[in-house]
């Protein structure tokens, strides 16, 4: 019988290391383009997942979204507001995003910024 108030805990087991898969930024980040960059490529009958992003800026000239985009131009799956000021934090998806089967997984900023750059780093697994 649930406790009222108590925590739920999800463990997530990865049996196959060998399917884990780790995204890093150019040298220079992204900046001022709205183009979508791929985090990770479609796997043929594996769903892509993503754990854990890390997201920094430098001073951009303008605010502007960053979101993650199940195929190319695809259904947003989640997406956050970054501001014109240095920032940096990280999220953990405790249930991890994921694309449909055969889908890649990409990023894009929403809005052109003539100054500063955004670097995302992205961990997840493919499953089945």
């Amino acid at each position: 019988m649930p406790v009222a108030n108590s925590q739920v805990q999800r463990m997530r087991v990865i049996e196959d290391l060998t399917a884990t898969w780790s995204y890093a930024p150019p040298a220079a980040g992204l900046v001022n383009s709205t183009t979508a960059v791929t985090i990770k490529a479609a796997v043929a009958g594996k769903k892509n997942c993503i754990t854990h992003i890390g997201v920094s800026t430098e001073t951009m000239a303008t605010a502007t979204e960053l979101v993650i985009r199940k195929g190319a131009g695809g259904t947003v799956l989640w997406r956050t507001k970054l501001n014109t000021a240095l920032q940096r934090f990280d999220e953990a998806f405790d249930t991890p995003l994921q694309s449909d089967v055969n889908q890649l997984l990409e990023i894009c900023l929403l809005t052109l910024s003539a100054t500063g750059a955004v670097y995302v780093n992205a961990q997840g697994f493919e499953a089945s």
